[in-house]
């Protein structure tokens, strides 16, 4: 069909009576686009079809410093962003429903969210979650190289960005001392990425707020690695680490509030309940077993644990006894009268 044939009656028919979409009608008479057609349909007053697709109401980004943080450090992590049109296109792909749940808490509030099954990544199904976001966003689009100084100069905007990259990349664990045969328990934190100078800069800043914090590299580019089959990486792998207890609890508990993930909340809750039994059971023992600086009859130490051990055969006694963490023996509290001062 020709251009010149454009007449009402023809784009009535077309449009209304056959159904056809303004993409159709402009390839009918040889345009590349259906912007032409659209001229005419406004030129001649016809109205259009009710659209299939839905509006959803986007709102400007909130301004908030600490929450552009925190997203700054989630998409240093496992977010992508990119530019679609006007709007900023926001998505992340993973199995794990907690990770579902922390986008959305992240950016409902500011655009509807889309969920689907897909396939991908180190397992054979995945879901797929999205968004777009208004263009006020933008400042997500790049991923970060070297985290800002706006935020490496201020503690509070430092802890919600280390919150986002820890909700993607880090791992809070609790795990069995090999030396004590698993009496005893370690509190580990642990942030492995392969942002060398990103992971520089968490714990050059850890170090400076007063915490006991390790870079080392992990494995290096090329390594082969098995799961679900042989993967070579491309880029060498760094870890954050702590691993002393006070350090570790004190972390959880200056991010717990500020974190969205449910499963990095769970184990962060995991760890500071554990320290607060541990310390009462620290607490328990040093009542029962509490030490005092008294000289041992036999070998003279001066430090003596009162009440004996957990395990002594005196522990059901009620008089008090002592005993000498050197030389093991156990003494009421009457034979301390004659003992050589």
């Amino acid at each position: 069909m020709d251009k010149n044939q454009i007449t009402e009656d023809v784009l009535n028919d077309l449009y209304w009576k056959r159904g056809l979409s303004l993409s159709q009608i402009a390839r009918k008479f040889g345009m590349r686009s259906d912007g032409g057609i659209a001229y005419h349909m406004d030129k001649f007053g016809i109205k259009r079809r009710p659209s299939s697709r839905k509006n959803y109401i986007r709102f400007e980004f909130s301004g908030d410093l600490k929450e552009k943080a925190y997203l700054l450090g989630l998409r240093t992590g496992d977010i992508h962003a990119r530019k679609h049109c006007r709007l900023i296109a926001v998505s992340t792909t993973s199995p794990k429903i907690s990770q579902m749940k922390m986008f959305r808490a992240s950016f409902a509030k500011y655009a509807h969210i889309n969920e689907y099954e897909c396939n991908g990544g180190f397992t054979e199904k995945s879901r797929r979650i999205c968004c777009y976001l208004h263009s006020s966003f933008e400042f997500l689009i790049e991923k970060l190289k070297t985290i800002p100084n706006w935020i490496l100069n201020n503690e509070k905007l430092f802890y919600s960005f280390l919150a986002g990259y820890c909700d993607s990349e880090g791992s809070w664990i609790i795990t069995q001392h090999k030396k004590y045969n698993g009496k005893y328990k370690d509190l580990i934190f642990s942030l492995g990425t392969s942002d060398k100078i990103i992971l520089d800069q968490i714990h050059q800043k850890l170090k400076e707020l007063g915490f006991s914090s390790h870079l080392y590299m992990v494995r290096k580019k090329g390594t082969e690695n098995t799961i679900n089959g042989i993967i070579i990486r491309n880029l060498d792998l760094y870890r954050v680490m702590m691993s002393n207890r006070k350090s570790v609890v004190k972390l959880a508990k200056i991010l717990l509030p500020l974190s969205k993930h449910a499963d990095k909340q769970k184990a962060k809750l995991r760890i500071i309940n554990y320290n607060k039994l541990n310390l009462k059971r620290k607490e328990l023992k040093r009542k029962r077993l509490g030490t005092i600086k008294m000289p041992c009859i036999k070998c003279d130490h001066k430090k003596i644990w009162k009440n004996g051990y957990s395990y002594s055969k005196y522990r059901d006694k009620k008089y008090t006894r002592y005993k000498c963490p050197i030389c093991k023996h156990e003494f009421q509290k009457g034979y301390v009268i004659i003992c050589p001062q």
